[in-house]
């Protein structure tokens, strides 16, 4: 008997990373910032506080089935802000930021895209 592989996901230039479940919640998990959103979102003009608060506690998540990444949607100021997301067992790790709208979210939803 051989144990069950898990799912791997799939990278730029064909490597693989295995798909991870949580065993925490959001709200307990440790942030990693990574190097490359902590420039962007200065650039952006977003407050890593906020972005944190996003991550942590919006109701609004949804599996982006492109990027195999989570995605939290929520408000930052007069933004829609969706920002995707790695989890481990542990920790987040938010990957990047972007404005939306809710009618990009919808399309998204609708097309397959986002699975709630």
């Amino acid at each position: 008997y051989a144990p069950p592989r898990p799912l791997q996901r799939q990278l730029s230039g064909g490597a693989r990373r295995p798909v991870r479940s949580a065993t925490v919640t959001p709200a307990e998990a440790q942030l990693i910032w990574t190097e490359y959103l902590r420039p962007r979102a200065r650039v952006r003009g977003f407050d890593l506080a906020v972005i944190e608060q996003i991550v942590r506690f919006s109701s609004e998540r949804s599996f982006d089935t492109d990027t195999r990444r989570m995605v939290a949607i929520g408000r930052h100021g007069r933004w829609l802000v969706l920002v995707p997301y790695d989890q481990d067992e542990q920790t987040i790790t938010p990957v990047t930021i972007h404005a939306t709208t809710r009618q990009q979210l919808t399309l998204r939803l609708r097309r397959g895209r986002l699975a709630p």
